[in-house]
């Protein structure tokens, strides 16, 4: 990617031939900008989210030779503590947030009211230190509350 950001910018430096070279400098600044980002990016990829996926390969491997290759959803899911201890009407919520439902669709939902619901996924990001709905998502994939298959369907 940063080759095709350093082409991009060759492309710019050897073509443009307006003489406006404020428009020439800000387009560069942003190319350089864009790839200084991505490098970033990786940084952040290569020191955070390679490590956590990694650890969760070893988790699983070592629960697969643990439970002699048979890795059911239980046998997984005590692996995590923290997982043990969602509610069914927790699990509900993370399944909703995963389908793509907003706070407000959840709460019709479910006949509750939206604060309520605000206040389960305050408590689910607080018990799971999980921040974001993405991640809210990937959560419910990988401890098996939503099937990769029904969240595809979805669209």
């Amino acid at each position: 990617m940063a080759s095709k950001l350093n082409e991009l910018k060759d492309i710019f430096l050897q073509h443009y031939c307006l003489p406006n070279t404020r428009d020439l400098n800000q387009a560069l600044f942003n190319i350089i900008s864009c790839g200084e980002d991505l490098i970033s990016h990786c940084e952040i990829e290569n020191r955070l989210l390679v490590p956590a996926v990694e650890d969760l390969e070893r988790r699983v491997r070592s629960s697969k030779i643990n439970c002699g290759g048979d890795t059911s959803h239980a046998e997984i899911s005590s692996t995590d503590h923290r997982e043990e201890s969602l509610s069914e009407r927790e699990k509900d919520i993370i399944r909703l947030v995963a389908y793509g439902l907003s706070n407000k669709e959840i709460a019709d939902r479910l006949c509750l009211s939206f604060h309520t619901i605000t206040t389960y996924r305050k408590n689910l990001s607080y018990k799971l230190n999980i921040h974001s709905t993405a991640a809210l998502v990937i959560y419910a994939i990988l401890h098996r509350i939503v099937n990769m298959e029904d969240i595809k369907n979805m669209d």
